[in-house]
């Protein structure tokens, strides 16, 4: 029977005890509804394979201890179909255990959170309500086991205070998080916020889509108390007494308001269940009681990592450790944060903007075709796709193929160079994206897919297996909100909830022939010949450029050809060049890479090389016979490139077309991958060349102060001036060539400067830089062969990516509004502008246009972190380049009847500016 409390003392304990065995269940839910989705999404036949990076993983990190300390998953040990579909099943069955405390409930808990853990990849574990339970399931290791559920409800001891209080600075954290970010910057033409985003959140329930047509003033309201509840009652949370329980009580009325509007998975309940514990009164001043000696070695790191974590939010949670600029700034702090996040124990908070949006919705559409003429949509089960699809109420279980096609729409995928600001796992960067694996799965038709794949959709236009689409396409549809006499008045057709609006395409006609881009793999347990079969994950030398400073010294591939670039000799230099000679060091350099990545392929896979035909030295020698020559002489003439216009003659997409005409897929890729060795080698080079000048920089500075010397330096001139100031006062200053520099800020610019470098230079030169050593007094900075570009590209005059640096007024200007009209960048992007990356470019014009023609509003300013010399992706910085001169590509792609939006003036609402048959706008008011 069991026991209820009959103190004070025995009530906090009760509370504690009941809280655990509720989070064991919220457990339950969340690993329930994975056990539907995770062999249709992460199956060997499914959207995206775990098997993929895991393979690869054991390639470039041979050592399981590397494996499981960077990628941390039991999936190692096993990844076959049956073990992915009991992972969930045994995780249920441990929560329940843990809830009931039948046998061993804190062990329970350790293997429920590792199973979450090693579905993190697997599933896409990345969402706030994900990051919540990963950190709410560790904090419970640290409290004392509940009793037996027959016998009582409580814990074996109170918990320990230092414990207690992590959980109220975890809510504190989530809280104020998501209230920073939500109200930092935001203006009195946001007023409308809550109200268009009833609409534009990704799974809207019906609830909410009534509600959004209620007066703008009740929206104003809600937002002034959703402001007090999350930024001011947080607060309360620290406070003994009614403070925190009316902080609790606010944060618990909150969340019944959200989950009745919108569909979050399980972060309402998961929220709603941690304010439980702010009802124990004495924990915050309760001493006696230590439940575990160890609980405060664990908390002291915890609540240090979570204290770094909480200027972010949750989309670089998992992220910003790894950001370059900021791992070269503070590389031991950061190797703390690194460990935390990869495990999972710390999380930032916070997820949407500040900024009122129109109250629309961008959903990309699958649609397939036997004939080219006539498609038909497949409807996703609970995200929109037509006009009668009604807002359902799914949550607390979680459609995570839905919930992420939503963000695709967006351009928010791991298929893009600014994927880094939201994840450092180095295989998810690809051309191919999720959407495109899902379209060749539904291309093969009954051969060799997961039937549970089609069981994602809510329709399936082509039911019958044996007889596929022939053809698919992503169409990308706007949906508007219908007004409710509309929607009640739309006769036997149902109700019409939305106004749809063809907005162009998403990804473009795909068809069994043409899908085959990518080389032919071979995969134990899948056929070799198959067309549709996709490409692996990205090998080292294809990762992103702003991945390689923080990885290359963890993978085996990049550590080994970083040592090489320091042991090339400078004396095999000019005399006796011999391309062929097998002395030449840098081209056996790259075929050396190549033949240790085959040999560790084959010990990963034990079967075949699953990146294609291994590269000899022919396909070296190629690379510079015929692609280098065919790439470069585009790149460095500006009369044979045009940016401007993209379909021309001499535009990008043209020049693209003819490598893929004129070369196979298969060639084009092994070039792709020669490229990255050497663009590698290239940008390990610069990088510790940018190092050692910022290392001497600073060690003169250190010296100069010492002397006690002020440095000299002008407003206007920044770093310049201070430079030469220093100079004419001691002309021993260790930086040889520094004031004729400039240096960036972004090691996504380093790498395309690397790219072009390699494909302009030409071989004798690139051999030439890599064989000059490391000393100030070679100015290997100020010699290459294209200084004054990249001085024009990078107008940054500081000493070392990422270090501490002055830029000038001059170099802001250029920085934020030059790079549109920038000649220079032209030139640099070149070379990725025409490789396999070509379509996402084009993929990412048309949304920075699409944003820009339907939302009548003045962008905001570049973030500071970006603007004056920050830490976030660089590849943010070009995407106003790429919208104007892929103008053409966008206009083509983007139907002139879409719909604009007029944005709000103060305290105001968004106005529809619709188009007639004859293009001419008028105006209407949002319903």
């Amino acid at each position: 029977m069991i026991a209820f409390p009959s103190s004070e003392a025995d009530i906090d304990v009760w509370i504690w005890g009941v809280f655990v065995r509720l989070v064991a269940l919220v457990a339950v839910l969340a690993l329930s509804s994975a056990i539907s989705q995770i062999i249709p999404l992460a199956g060997k036949n499914g959207v995206t394979p775990a098997i993929f990076q895991l393979r690869a993983a054991k390639r470039d990190f041979p050592e399981l201890w590397r494996r499981i300390l960077y990628f941390p998953t039991v999936l190692h040990f096993n990844c076959s179909d049956a073990f992915l579909q009991l992972l969930p099943i045994l995780g249920c069955g441990f929560a329940l255990c843990a809830a009931s405390a039948v046998f061993l409930p804190k062990c329970c808990l350790a293997c429920c959170w590792i199973i979450m853990l090693s579905l993190r990849e697997a599933l896409g574990l990345f969402y706030p309500w994900d990051c919540l339970m990963h950190e709410t399931l560790f904090l419970c290791l640290l409290l004392p086991a509940p009793l037996h559920c027959g016998d009582s409800l409580a814990l074996t001891a109170p918990p320990h205070p230092l414990v207690a209080f992590a959980f109220r600075f975890l809510l504190f954290r989530l809280m104020i998080g998501f209230g920073k970010t939500k109200f930092i910057g935001s203006k009195n033409t946001d007023s409308c916020y809550i109200k268009n985003f009833l609409i534009g959140l990704p799974l809207p329930t019906r609830v909410g889509w009534y509600a959004q047509k209620a007066p703008l003033p009740l929206f104003m309201a809600a937002l002034g108390v959703m402001f007090a509840i999350e930024c001011v009652a947080p607060f309360l949370l620290f406070f003994t007494g009614w403070p925190r329980l009316l902080a609790a009580a606010s944060i618990f009325a909150l969340q019944l308001g959200i989950q009745c509007t919108g569909n979050f998975g399980y972060f309402n309940v998961l929220t709603s269940v941690l304010c439980l514990p702010m009802l124990d009164h004495a924990s915050a001043i309760h001493l006696s009681s230590v439940a575990s000696p160890f609980a405060p070695v664990l908390i002291y790191p915890l609540l240090l990592g979570a204290l770094l974590y909480l200027p972010f939010n949750s989309w670089v949670s998992l992220s910003a450790a790894w950001w370059p600029q900021l791992a070269v700034r503070f590389p031991r702090l950061l190797r703390l944060t690194r460990a935390l996040a990869t495990w999972r124990l710390v999380h930032s908070y916070g997820v949407f903007p500040p900024q009122s949006n129109p109250p629309v919705r961008w959903v990309p559409v699958i649609q397939g075709s036997r004939d080219g003429d006539t498609w038909e949509d497949y409807e996703w089960r609970h995200l929109t796709t037509k006009a009668g699809s009604w807002p359902t109420v799914v949550a607390p279980l979680h459609p995570r193929l839905d919930h992420s096609v939503f963000y695709h729409a967006l351009g928010m995928t791991g298929s893009n160079f600014k994927y880094t600001l939201s994840s450092p796992n180095p295989y998810a960067y690809s051309p191919h994206t999720m959407l495109h694996r899902l379209c060749r799965l539904l291309l093969r038709g009954h051969t060799g897919v997961e039937p549970g794949v089609l069981k994602l959709f809510r329709r399936n236009p082509f039911p019958d297996p044996s007889e596929p689409p022939r053809l698919l396409r992503v169409a990308l549809m706007l949906f508007r909100p219908t007004a409710i006499p509309e929607m009640r008045n739309s006769g036997d057709a149902g109700p019409r909830w939305w106004h749809r609006h063809d907005a162009g395409i998403h990804y473009g006609v795909m068809a069994l022939p043409d899908l085959n881009h990518a080389p032919p793999v071979t995969v134990p347990g899948w056929p070799a010949e198959d067309p549709l079969q996709p490409r692996p994950p990205p090998p080292p030398e294809l990762w992103h450029f702003e991945l390689w400073p923080v990885w290359q010294n963890r993978t085996l591939a990049l550590s080994r050809l970083a040592k090489q670039v320091l042991q090339l000799p400078s004396t095999l230099a000019s005399p006796g060049w011999d391309p062929q000679n097998r002395d030449w060091e840098v081209r056996n350099v790259v075929l050396d890479y190549f033949a240790a990545q085959e040999r560790h392929d084959a010990a990963a896979h034990r079967s075949a090389n699953v990146l294609g035909v291994p590269i000899s030295m022919g396909s070296i020698t190629t690379f510079w016979e015929e692609y280098v020559p065919e790439v470069g002489k585009w790149a460095g003439d500006a009369t044979g490139m045009d940016w401007e216009r993209a379909e021309g003659l001499n535009g990008v997409s043209t020049r693209r077309a003819q490598l893929c005409s004129k070369f196979s897929d298969l060639l084009l890729y092994q070039w792709e991958r020669v490229l990255g060795v050497l663009t590698f080698l290239l940008f390990h080079k610069l990088d510790r060349e940018w190092r050692n000048m910022a290392a001497a920089r600073a060690q003169h500075g250190r010296k100069r102060r010492s002397q006690g010397v002020k440095p000299v330096a002008s407003v206007r001139g920044g770093a310049r001036d201070a430079v030469e100031g220093a100079r004419s006062q001691d002309d021993e200053l260790p930086c040889v060539g520094y004031e004729k520099c400039v240096i960036g800020g972004s090691y996504f610019h380093l790498g395309m400067v690397c790219q072009y470098v390699v494909v302009h230079a030409g071989e004798e030169e690139l051999g030439r830089i890599l064989r000059c050593p490391d000393v100030p007094e070679n100015d290997l900075l100020t010699s290459l062969p294209c200084a004054e570009l990249v001085a024009q590209i990078i107008p940054w005059e500081g000493v070392t990516l990422g270090a501490a640096h002055v830029i000038s007024g001059a170099s802001k200007s250029a920085r934020t509004m030059g790079y549109r009209e920038s000649p220079e960048l032209c030139h640099v992007m070149y070379p990725l502008g025409v490789s396999s990356w070509h379509d996402t470019f084009v993929f990412c014009a048309v949304k920075e246009r699409l944003k820009e023609l339907t939302s009548k509003r003045d962008p905001p300013p570049p973030p500071k972190l970006v603007r004056d010399g920050g830490v976030l992706p660089g590849f943010m910085e070009v995407l106003p380049f790429l919208a104007d001169k892929f103008v053409e590509r966008a206009a083509i792609a983007i139907p002139s009847d879409l719909p604009a939006f007029r944005s709000p003036g103060p305290y105001g609402d968004w106005e529809v500016l619709l188009k007639d048959s004859d293009h001419r706008s008028k105006t209407s008011k949002v319903n």
